[in-house]
C-alpha cells in the first residue's frame, strides 16, 4: 500500500477522515512504513492513520473542470477508512 500512498504524496486525495459517510479533499503529507498522513484543505490538524484503518484505495481519472478546456484528465486517490482496523483486531490505546 505505501507504493501507491507514495506516487500522490504532496497531492490532494478525497478520504473520508472526518465525516465516515463523506469524502473531503485532503493533502497526502506523509506516507510511512505504518501509517500515512493526510491534513484537510478546509483546515484542521493532521491526521496520522494506520494503514490496518484502509478499507479502499482506489485510483480514479478525475474529469477536467471545464468540458472543452484542453485539460486532460488526471488520475486522482480516493481512499476509504474507519476508525477499526479492517483485519479486526484491536488498536492498543
Amino acid at each position: 500500500m505505501p507504493e501507491l500512498l507514495q506516487r500522490f504524496a504532496g497531492q490532494t486525495v478525497l478520504v473520508n477522515v472526518t465525516n465516515p459517510q463523506q469524502h473531503e479533499a485532503a493533502e497526502l503529507v506523509g506516507v510511512h512504513v505504518d501509517h500515512f498522513s493526510v491534513k484537510p484543505l478546509a483546515g484542521g490538524t493532521v491526521h496520522h492513520l494506520p494503514y490496518q484503518w484502509l478499507l479502499a484505495a482506489r485510483e480514479v481519472m478525475a474529469q477536467p473542470g471545464e468540458p472543452d478546456s484542453g485539460q486532460p484528465a488526471a488520475p486522482q486517490l480516493h481512499l476509504d477508512i474507519t476508525r477499526q482496523p479492517a483485519d479486526g483486531a484491536s488498536q492498543p490505546d
